[in-house]
């Protein structure tokens, strides 16, 4: 990765490891918007004061991937001025317009009228009807345990194709709003890399900590020339890496 950097480039400036921390949170969580594919997500959102007595506000997203699994991601620590309704409104609509995520996401789909809502809960008892039938009919299906074992097995099957409505009930079963560790996983995170000694850490370097450790497994499936390229297009440098 350094193959034509100098011998003495050591990228031992703070502001040139801000920016490469940066660089690689941003890779961090376009690959995790990317997996959503715009899919339904709802949010947990949780607040909690660092040790400057600021008020930062957590946000964790779950969804349901291509493969029929749950994922739970923690994509930013927000700075708010309080815990209002009104600030934390502002806070979330700013950063899901940051990350082009759209509210409809997180609210779901809805319905125009109640005659739509009485067809689309026909077409599902319909499909649950055949859904079940043809379930007992497949041996893949007789040792699934669990509804998240049942969505990885429509999606195997690609039954999630050929029943939309029956594998939509079970992806919404899925991701209902519930109690999540990692919310308090990031908060304990946050106490450590902003310490006592460490008051004085930005709130954007802070995130972008946070978000490296905790999502480490999204961070080291990226390849390194990917974060290089975002670093060296982030201002003009003096040598390319």
């Amino acid at each position: 990765m350094l193959k034509n950097a100098p011998n003495n480039l050591k990228l031992t400036s703070p502001d040139i490891q801000r920016d490469i921390i940066n660089s690689a949170t941003v890779e961090i969580t376009k690959a995790i918007i990317t997996d959503l594919r715009d899919d339904l997500c709802p949010i947990l959102v949780d607040e909690c004061r660092d040790v400057s007595v600021k008020e930062q506000m957590g946000v964790v997203i779950w969804y349901v991937n291509g493969f029929g699994c749950v994922i739970e991601r923690f994509i930013s620590l927000v700075h708010i001025q309080n815990t209002s309704v009104t600030s934390l409104k502002k806070g979330i609509e700013s950063l899901l317009s940051t990350y082009g995520l759209s509210i409809s996401s997180l609210r779901g789909q809805g319905h125009d009228g109640a005659t739509n809502m009485r067809v689309a809960l026909i077409k599902l008892e319909s499909q649950l009807e055949n859904f079940v039938f043809d379930m007992r009919m497949d041996k893949k299906f007789s040792e699934v345990s669990g509804i998240g074992g049942l969505a990885e097995n429509m999606v195997a099957t690609r039954k999630h194709i050929a029943f939309p409505l029956v594998y939509l009930l079970v992806k919404l079963s899925l991701i209902l709003p519930i109690a999540t560790a990692t919310m308090e996983r990031a908060f304990s995170a946050m106490n450590i890399i902003k310490s006592s000694l460490l008051n004085r850490m930005g709130d954007e370097l802070l995130n972008d900590c946070l978000v490296t450790y905790i999502e480490r497994d999204v961070f080291a499936n990226i390849n390194n020339e990917v974060i290089v390229n975002r670093f060296q297009l982030m201002k003009n440098r003096q040598r390319l890496l």
